[in-house]
């Protein structure tokens, strides 16, 4: 029996372009690796756009075809993406994109979008729903929270943090790895934002007492505005600025730890829901 063509052997390697790869930490993310992607805000307006103008998400899977040669001289390239969203109001020129790609790339027609950069994407007539429950079972398996009581808020009403040299130290690379996990979170859970921004401003003199908040947020389950640009049409009486009670204030959940009733009112008059609660 020839077992010659059963002979072990690595037909290719699987690697990843890594950008700026000289920041990783050992322990931290020293094995993770990082690609290039989409501005999440630009996704999160393609996805309105998508949703207001009732047109289909489709989404492409491109295999990189540098992966697959043997590279023998230095090479200068622009880097292909691994994944595509198409949109429009044009069925026609979306098959004829689909084509051009195809000609260009080896590509996989994943049909409508459904999941994206660990968020998954539902839609209904009712609009278009991200979450990253399979992002958050994870974190909570990791953490060892999964059985844990949940906290009516993410943070206590006036909570002080500081720096207290007195206190008990905790592992700095444990704390900045959740404390980035709630970052990345909080891009489709604005509830969390307030707390989050809190805790990650003490990111290397820890205690005990800044874990525990961690702990608190991870147990209730950016907007990004030029201020610069909202002054200019202010002052241009382009924009007009209306007085806002105190009990009306949305914009308070992003800014201050509230109680449970109004942080309730808040976060679902943002939009934000438990998709998975009962009716």
């Amino acid at each position: 029996m020839d077992t010659s063509r059963f002979t072990p052997s690595v037909e290719r390697f699987k690697v990843r372009l890594v950008a700026k790869g000289f920041t990783q930490s050992y322990g931290i993310d020293y094995e993770e690796t990082f690609a290039p992607v989409a501005k999440l805000n630009s996704v999160r307006v393609l996805l309105s756009l998508a949703a207001n103008k009732d047109w289909k998400l489709h989404q492409l899977d491109i295999k990189n075809a540098f992966l697959n040669g043997t590279l023998e001289q230095e090479v200068y390239m622009k880097i292909p993406p691994d994944d595509i969203i198409i949109t429009g109001d044009d069925v026609y020129e979306i098959e004829q994109l689909k084509k051009i790609m195809a000609s260009k790339f080896e590509t996989k027609d994943l049909g409508s979008l459904k999941y994206l950069l660990g968020m998954e994407v539902a839609r209904s007539k009712m609009g278009i729903v991200i979450n990253q429950r399979k992002y958050v079972l994870d974190l909570l398996e990791e953490t060892g929270m999964m059985g844990c009581k949940p906290a009516e808020t993410p943070m206590e009403i006036n909570l002080k943090l500081r720096k207290d040299e007195l206190g008990i130290p905790v592992n700095k690379e444990h704390y900045q790895r959740l404390v980035g996990k709630l970052i990345y979170l909080s891009l489709t859970r604005p509830d969390i934002a307030f707390s989050v921004s809190i805790v990650s401003q003490y990111m290397c003199d820890l205690r005990e007492e800044h874990l525990d908040a961690v702990y608190r947020i991870l147990r209730t389950k950016h907007v990004e505005i030029d201020r610069h640009f909202i002054s200019e049409k202010v002052n241009n009486g382009v924009v007009k600025l209306n007085f806002v009670s105190t009990k009306k204030q949305l914009a308070d959940v992003l800014t201050k730890a509230l109680p449970r009733v109004t942080f309730d009112e808040f976060i679902s008059k943002l939009g934000v829901y438990n998709i998975y609660s009962p009716a």
